[in-house]
């Protein structure tokens, strides 16, 4: 191979990795820089320059080679060498080289789909271990082809059958998500969570500046996924010894940033994050953390500048964001930090079997390093310590402690290890679902000691019967109630984002989320088992009578196994679902409740098992207050918004009538527990930022004002509604500063921490009652024009009577329309024939009739506000057995169709503008073609066969009629 060619395979990877990295991929190559050049010098003996590793669209796993050279998949440790591999530039293409094992990927010995692929040490390559690296059809993500086939021939690799492999064939889609890889950066470090002592649960991440013209991004802390990069920082030692002062610098996984030291002019504001320096604003000083009075506070440590020792870094503000200054101090709880390790896979806390609705023994790493196990005490639900990641190792599972990082082996007595220690098979484990309960596993020692087993207060690993109590782990999600009180979820499909309910009927069926709480399911345990149990009805999805072959939600009897369901767990968090008198071991397809023929209704049938359709995830409800609030002293003066005057844009208090929408607050959530509060009238936000500069005083004497605009991560409009000791009444108190809104006696607003006593009672003037109001959002009045959120184009009436969309002239009548009331319905009228949108249950397209030929339902629309884009409007349908279908685009076939789609598409959204007083009714100068019927050919049937023979006739014409709609004569479509 020639020298050219050669430095062009090696550009073409190195480009290939470079586009499917972070930006900051280049200052993880800049850790290893002697080993860079002698790679550029092409050394013998040089090491790779950068390890990537491998991770599924699919599953969102990561290929691996176990210690028998099968390539396998799993959620592996982030500083796993096996999961991680080097892109090295070959002849026919680029070979993939294992970190661990030096071993490359082959399809030498994968003959056929579903057999393994492997990983074997290659001394002269061939094809067979050459890959094609191309950009697949989403972005960032790529797809691998054998060399040995033409690049046409989609030879790729693949997960598509769930082995627990790697497999390689030509026989898959590779638009299908199984093929195709995104190939992020390996890193050596491990990277952490930050997490407050003060603030419980609460950690550390990078977000946007809400100051306006500063440009970096600043640190925030709160309650978010561990998971998310942001979240994650990488602690780059610099100096010093583990358990003594530190010298670090603090980088963030996900910008590659770091956070960096204010000067003394700048100490007050929130830190900021800067790009890689050398500068010593980027030196921060690592200490264990002592409390106030000297006392060691154990496994916390306090972060300092290592340039101003005096700053510490705190959350002494409420409004989210940290700061390094001297306003706290090392020993407040708000400067103490606990360093854990971060994770790719959310955490679960492992509880012992127990029939009451809340587990009560859970495992834990005690301080002394030994396996504990008791009860989840109050304050202790966040807590790492009582959680655990599993790891896949080798085909088998590993658990580690979230807290330490450490591995629990299988011994006498049972132990957390080191992650630097652990290399045996005592620290892997093997994870079966139990055969008597839904959701818990039995966890097998890898070394064959037994089973992981709680018997008369006493952990250990032994023989057991697996059927056994003693033997039965729950993997449960830290969000989970542990009260005992009732947790409602609702059931969404993986593939489609549908949710069951209860239909009127009694059947089960799937839609978009509703109000009326018949798409809320409480999962009750049950013999082992589950019933599903409707919250609005209190009835149980069952099997028993279906009607029609759909699954109903009814009353049941408790022998009734056909309302008795496993609800079994997969890897990534998502559910299959089926009746107790269908379990199976082992097989691909079997019965499970599934939306694979997307007809409205749960089916229960027999399905892939790996497909999205029957796969569901349940997302717990959250029980959230009223949307709508009036405050109200207890005077019966309101706070309301001034419009008017020199006070206009302030918050004030008085008289207001119902009618008065200054009076009126939409509460929004800020996330913590936090919300907005935006006036109805103004569209205006509650906010203190008019106080910058005043946040520290206890009092400020300044009137409490309203924003236009603020941003997401702004504390200034955060607030807390607090319920106070007096029964009825809420304090509202500031999420920045910690003051609470009062009113001043004047009729103004204002904010103050001293209305507070330490006893936690209010001064009354700063006590409200909190009242639900009910609003009806106002539909436009006169002719508008209805534009699409997602294409951006207008609904017009064609010559034919259809409903199309385009980009129609504004004073176009035909794209004009009155929103008509009547008897509890609205009617969508087109200004310049008069004719009313109406649903034909034959197509899925609109047609616009006269008044005479839609009187029924079928011209009665419900005209609904977006809860997830505000301003735009939904548009669903009246009619009996439609009323769950909205207007849309989603086909984008030109014209506008009803069905049922998910209600947070844009397709499915649409906004109102006023039409110009003056219209006009263009004529296109065309006839409408009203014979739209599928013409039929009068068809010989003459056949030749073979050379030399002659023609046969085939007495037989074709009937008119579509073959699966025999009882229609004609095939319609709409009459463009």
């Amino acid at each position: 191979m020639s020298s050219w060619k050669k430095w062009l395979a090696a550009f073409m990877t190195a480009l290939l990795m470079l586009t499917s990295m972070p930006a900051f991929a280049a200052e993880n190559a800049q850790q290893e820089p002697q080993r860079m050049q002698d790679a550029d010098a092409g050394g013998a003996g040089a090491a790779a320059p950068a390890y990537i590793r491998i991770k599924n669209k699919w599953q969102s796993n990561y290929l691996y080679e176990g210690s028998d050279g099968i390539v396998r998949y799993g959620r592996t440790a982030l500083d796993d060498a096996a999961s991680q591999w080097r892109l090295e530039p070959a002849d026919g293409g680029t070979r993939i080289q294992n970190r661990a094992t030096g071993h490359y990927i082959t399809i030498a010995e994968t003959a056929k789909r579903r057999d393994a692929l492997v990983a074997r040490e290659i001394a002269v390559s061939t094809a067979a271990d050459q890959w094609l690296i191309e950009d697949a059809s989403r972005p960032g993500y790529k797809v691998i082809k054998s060399a040995t086939a033409d690049p046409s021939a989609n030879l790729v690799i693949h997960e598509e059958d769930q082995l627990g492999y790697a497999e390689a064939s030509n026989d898959i889609n590779i638009t299908f998500e199984s093929p195709q890889w995104m190939f992020e950066p390996a890193e050596t470090l491990q990277p952490v969570l930050i997490l407050n002592e003060f603030r419980a649960g609460q950690f550390l991440y990078e977000t946007a500046n809400p100051e306006d013209g500063r440009t970096r991004n600043v640190v925030a802390f709160g309650k978010i996924d561990p998971t998310d990069p942001k979240a994650q920082w990488y602690v780059e030692v610099e100096s010093g010894d583990a358990g003594t002062a530190q010298v670090v610098r603090l980088r963030n996984r996900a910008t590659g940033d770091y956070i960096e030291q204010f000067d003394a002019d700048n100490y007050w504001r929130r830190i900021e994050m800067a790009p890689a320096s050398a500068a010593e604003p980027q030196r921060w000083t690592i200490a264990p953390a002592a409390a106030e009075n000297g006392d060691p506070v154990r496994g916390y440590v306090s972060i300092s500048s290592a340039g101003h020792p005096a700053y510490v870094l705190n959350t002494q503000f409420e409004d989210t964001y940290a700061r390094s200054n001297d306003w706290s101090n090392a020993g407040r709880s708000n400067a103490h930090w606990k360093i854990a390790p971060a994770y790719d896979v959310k955490p679960v806390r492992i509880v012992n079997y127990t029939a009451a609705d809340a587990g009560t023994d859970y495992l834990y790493e005690g301080e002394d390093g030994f396996l504990k196990h008791g009860a989840l005490t109050a304050g202790r639900e966040d807590d790492p310590a009582y959680q655990w990641i599993v790891e896949d190792q080798d085909g088998k599972k590993r658990l580690r402690n979230a807290a330490t990082g450490g591995y629990l082996a299988s011994g006498d007595p049972l132990a957390v290890s080191p992650a630097g220690s652990v290399t045996s098979a005592v620290y892997q484990w093997q994870l079966a679902p139990s055969d008597m309960y839904d959701d818990y596993v039995n966890i097998a020692a890898a070394d064959g000691s037994g089973l992981l087993l709680l018997k008369d207060g006493v952990l250990r690993t032994g023989a057991s019967d697996p059927d056994a109590d003693a033997v039965q782990w729950l993997l449960e999600d830290p969000s989970a109630r542990t009260d005992g009180t009732p947790q409602y979820v609702r059931i969404q499909n993986e593939w489609k984002p549908f949710v069951w309910y209860e239909d009127d009927g009694g059947d089960l069926k799937y839609g978009n989320p509703r109000s009326d709480g018949r798409d809320q399911w409480l999962i009750e345990k049950y013999q082992g088992r589950k019933r599903i149990k409707n919250r609005a009805t209190g009835h149980y999805v069952n099997l028993q009578n279906m009607t029609g072959g759909h699954i109903r939600v009814t009353d049941v009897s408790d022998d009734w196994t056909s309302a008795v369901w496993v609800v079994e767990s997969l890897a990534g968090g998502s559910k299959l679902i089926y009746n107790v008198a269908d379990r199976v071991k082992n097989q691909e397809i079997q019965k499970l409740v599934n939306l694979q023929n997307l007809n409205k209704y749960a089916e229960y049938a027999q399905i892939n098992r790996n497909w999205g359709s029957p796969h569901w995830t349940l997302i717990p409800v959250d029980d959230a207050g009223p949307s709508y609030l009036r405050f109200t002293n207890k005077q019966g003066q309101s706070l309301f918004e001034e419009t008017e005057g020199d006070a206009a844009g302030k918050v004030r208090y008085g008289e207001a009538t119902g009618a008065d929408m200054r009076a009126v607050w939409y509460v929004e959530d800020a996330g913590g527990g936090a919300k907005r509060l935006k006036n109805v009238e103004t569209g205006h936000y509650i906010a203190m930022e008019n106080m910058a500069g005043h946040e520290s005083e206890d009092a400020p004497n300044i009137p409490l004002g309203t924003e236009a605009v603020v941003y997401e991560s702004w504390g200034s409009a955060k607030w807390y509604l607090e319920a106070a000791s007096e029964s009825g009444y809420t304090a509202i108190r500031s999420g920045w500063a910690g003051h609470y809104i009062y009113a001043d006696g004047t009729g103004g607003a204002k904010v103050s921490k001293t209305v507070k006593s330490g006893d936690g009672s209010f001064a009354d003037s700063a006590l409200f009652e909190a009242e639900p109001v009910e609003l009806t959002p106002a539909l436009p009045e006169g002719y508008i024009r209805i534009q699409n959120e997602a294409n951006g184009q207008y609904l017009y009436e064609n010559r034919g009577g259809v409903v199309l969309y385009g980009n129609v002239a504004e004073n176009n009548g035909y794209g004009h329309w009155r929103l008509v009331r009547q008897d509890g319905a609205v009617l969508v009228e087109n200004r310049a024939t008069g004719d009313r949108m109406t649903l034909t249950p034959d197509y899925r397209y609109i047609e616009s009739l006269p008044a005479a030929d839609s009187a029924d339902a079928a011209a009665g629309w419900s005209i609904e506000p977006s809860a997830s884009s505000a301003g735009k409007w939904l548009i669903r349908s009246l009619a009996a057995g439609y009323d769950d279908e909205y207007v849309h685009t989603d086909n984008a076939a030109g014209y506008a169709e009803r069905g049922l789609v998910p209600v947070s598409f844009g397709t499915a959204r649409w906004s109102f503008a006023a039409a110009p007083a003056d219209y006009e009714t263009p004529d296109d100068g065309g006839a409408a073609n009203t014979d739209t019927a599928t013409p039929v050919f009068d068809d010989t049937a003459y056949t030749r066969i073979g050379s030399g023979g002659r023609l046969a006739r085939r007495p037989r014409r074709y009937d008119r009629a579509c073959p699966r709609e025999r009882d229609r004569r004609t095939v319609a479509a709409p009459r463009l």
